[in-house]
């Protein structure tokens, strides 16, 4: 009894064309819920102040903090 299967090449790289396409749709809808989500827009904006002013994270302690 044999136990492995035998799959056309071209069927593979539909398979993996299509798990590309996939992802690129889930990307693409993550961006239009977050840029669609006030409460992220809000935060996002008030990053961007604070890091425009100059008030950036210790980078020593952020890779600290994650293991890096």
């Amino acid at each position: 009894m044999s136990t492995s299967l035998q799959i056309p090449k071209k069927v593979v790289q539909e398979l993996f064309e299509a798990g590309r396409r996939f992802a690129a749709a889930e990307d693409a809808l993550e961006d239009v819920l977050l840029v669609t989500d006030p409460q992220f827009i809000k935060k996002m904006r008030g990053l961007r102040s604070v890091h425009k002013k100059g008030h950036v994270g210790d980078w020593s302690r952020l890779k600290t903090k994650h293991g890096l």
